[in-house]
């Protein structure tokens, strides 16, 4: 099971679940069953605390519903949450215990390093932050320094996975010809 967003918008996580989905079909042994969560319903720009705090409750139950049907339908053998963390946390951490109730292990990947700041500020959302780490069975992160900041905080073992990208896609998109030197994270 695979909580995460599709493009647009375009973005980590986006370009993230675009590709994984992509590798999947050409794996027959894996089947990803995908609960998209995009925020669709303001601009990704609209960041006020009033916008995210009046629809996301709406969007989180959405969200934990799909989870709810997809669990009782497909029983995946493991779960993948895709987070850019802040006020989403809370949503991950019902979701993760509702996971962790069903007992299908879950991995939390936080697609930024904001995680090891907003612990050591402290108060409610640091509280929250290490409870979802702690839930979780593993966490990925997409950096040396947040994985030896997360690991200090959490008993479960914190992966480094850097963000990818498939350059053979970039050259198509462009209309290229294959160079000499790939970009590969800018």
């Amino acid at each position: 099971l695979l909580l995460a967003g599709l493009p647009p918008p375009v973005g980590g996580i986006a370009a993230f679940t675009e590709h994984l989905l992509a590798h999947a079909a050409s794996v027959t042994q894996v089947t990803i069953d995908l609960v998209d969560c995009t925020v669709r319903w303001r601009r990704p720009t609209q960041l006020s605390l009033w916008a995210r705090w009046t629809g996301g409750p709406v969007h989180a139950l959405a969200i934990l519903r799909q989870v709810v049907a997809r669990v009782r339908t497909a029983r995946p053998d493991v779960a993948h949450i895709c987070s850019a963390g802040g006020l989403g946390l809370l949503r991950d951490w019902v979701v993760i215990a509702l996971l962790q109730w069903c007992r299908i292990p879950s991995v939390f990947w936080t697609a930024n390093d904001l995680l090891p700041g907003l612990i050591a500020r402290g108060g409610p959302a640091a509280w929250l932050a290490r409870a979802v780490l702690r839930r979780a069975r593993a966490v990925v992160v997409l950096d040396a320094r947040t994985q030896a900041a997360l690991a200090a905080v959490t008993p479960r073992p914190v992966v480094c996975i850097p963000v990818f990208i498939r350059p053979e896609a970039i050259r198509a998109e462009v209309g290229a010809a294959a160079p000499r030197t790939d970009l590969v994270y800018a």
